[in-house]
């Protein structure tokens, strides 16, 4: 191979230098233009995230939608039908709850930001395995017909599977447990102005109900009962996870940020008196007046020969409502729950004031269905007010009007409520057999395939009630806003 000449390496260097400064010109030519582009970026991104961090800094931002599907209880058979306003409505890339739609009406801010961050998640979970793992739901299937565990290897249900519908009369309390109640009595009654007198104005189901908070007793007491207000500083230190400290995150609204433990005392004390829960309205009883909601009956005892039954108020039909204004069935609902509390701690000797729920699904239409702000007021109402009141929710019949109200409620509803949701399946059988364990032989009513004859009858089931006008009864809005 020859030996290249000297001058053939001096064109190729000064080729190469031509090169390398031509480069560098080019270079410095785009700089200036790609320092302006990411300046731009930043001018744009920094205000973009400064005014979503400012936007929605109290906004919830996880997922609204349900862990799973939803309550779904023909998964399969469901997909093949969904049509109509949720096909139409319901983008087909992504599956979107129906629930996201009724937020975006009602709260576009809340709305925006849960999109933005869900488009985010999205685009950092694209192509990922993600977790979609969650407790089952009951499924009416030939091949598994109790799916949650309700069911036993001979085909009978068991009444392990529902632990939460039943309390024993008398509570095992730990020594930490008897001390934390016994300190958040002294702390309602020495922080609250007038604690005693104003507590004794608001027993349960009115004037000669029992005691809302009750005073200790002494002899032949249990625990619980030596103590002032015990059963009820029980049900609140139980929701809040009994914290060493006297501090936590309930209610879930009011202390999003952390309260001392007697602020949640003092928050349902005047509610209380503000909306009086005790009381119904014309209108109030004119939305029951087909017996869309009531108390009747008792649930089994946790143990035979007890008297710690849960009142089976809510026996809820929401196709039987006669509409009049979501407002006064809201005060329907709450009534309803007051009076299952105090038939329960009247029946219990003030020991339990539980109750269980049967919602029956037949009829229920778009027409009936109350708002979603109504809905959220008296979600917040019962779990702010009514703590470790409810044993369990059956759901039956629900239809798909039902199975979408269930959809909506169960994302705003805490996880310990939700836990108690059950689907009965559709088989008549099962669900005849979970109806007996729950409520009972003798109380499952006719129309769920039953022998109880009881018929609803509004004048007779408000004759006891304290009856206020409808103007008197929305004083409360104004009194108490957060409640609005």
């Amino acid at each position: 191979m020859a030996p290249r000449s000297n001058n053939n390496v001096k064109e190729e260097e000064e080729e190469n230098s031509s090169s390398a400064s031509k480069d560098r010109v080019e270079w410095h030519f785009l700089s200036p233009f790609l320092v302006g582009f990411v300046a731009a970026l930043m001018l744009i991104f920094i205000p973009t995230i400064s005014s979503f961090v400012y936007m929605c800094g109290d906004v919830d931002l996880r997922s609204q939608e349900p862990s799973c599907p939803g309550l779904i209880i023909r998964q399969k058979e469901q997909e093949k039908e969904r049509k109509g306003l949720f096909k139409v409505l319901l983008p087909k890339k992504r599956a979107k709850s129906e629930i996201e739609y009724l937020i975006a009406k009602q709260d576009p801010v809340e709305q925006t930001c849960r999109t933005i961050a869900n488009s985010w998640s999205i685009m950092m979970t694209s192509g990922k395995n993600v977790d979609k793992t969650c407790a089952p739901e009951i499924v009416d299937d030939e091949e598994e017909p109790l799916s949650r565990g309700g069911g036993t290897e001979d085909g009978t249900v068991s009444h392990e599977r529902f632990q939460t519908a039943y309390t024993p009369e008398f509570l095992e309390l730990t020594s930490d447990q008897v001390d934390l109640v016994s300190k958040l009595g002294d702390k309602v009654i020495d922080s609250v102005d007038d604690w005693k007198t104003r507590a004794t104005k608001v027993s349960w189901g009115g004037e000669d109900g029992p005691a809302w908070f009750a005073p200790r007793k002494t002899s032949g007491a249990t625990e619980l009962e030596r103590l002032n207000g015990g059963l009820l500083l029980y049900s609140y230190l139980r929701i809040m996870k009994w914290p060493g400290n006297l501090h936590s995150h309930f209610p879930f609204k009011l202390c999003a940020k952390g309260c001392n433990s007697e602020v949640a005392l003092a928050h349902s004390l005047e509610f209380r008196e503000k909306f009086k829960p005790w009381a119904v309205t014309p209108s109030t009883m004119k939305e029951n007046s087909n017996g869309s909601i009531f108390h009747h009956g008792f649930s089994p005892a946790f143990n035979e020969g007890e008297n710690g039954q849960h009142s089976l108020d809510v026996w809820i039909r929401p196709g039987r409502r006669v509409k009049v204004d979501d407002i006064f069935t809201t005060r329907a609902y709450v009534n309803a729950l007051e009076q299952a509390v105090t038939a329960s701690l009247v029946n219990s000797g003030g020991r339990v004031g539980k109750f269980n729920v049967v919602l029956d699904g037949h009829n229920f239409s778009w027409g009936l269905m109350p708002s979603l702000h109504q809905l959220k007021v008296f979600i917040t109402i019962l779990q702010d007010h009514f703590p470790d009141r409810l044993g369990i929710i059956l759901l039956t019949n629900l239809g798909r009007v039902g199975e979408f109200v269930v959809g909506v409620v169960k994302p705003i509803i805490s996880e310990e409520v939700r836990n108690k949701i059950v689907v009965l399946p559709r088989e008549e059988k099962l669900r005849r057999e979970m109806l007996q364990a729950v409520v009972g032989t003798a109380n499952i009513p006719k129309w769920l395939g039953g022998r109880d004859p009881f018929e609803f009858d509004v004048n007779t089931y408000y004759s006891n009630s304290q009856v206020i006008s409808d103007e008197e009864s929305k004083e409360y809005t104004k009194m108490m806003p957060y409640h609005t």
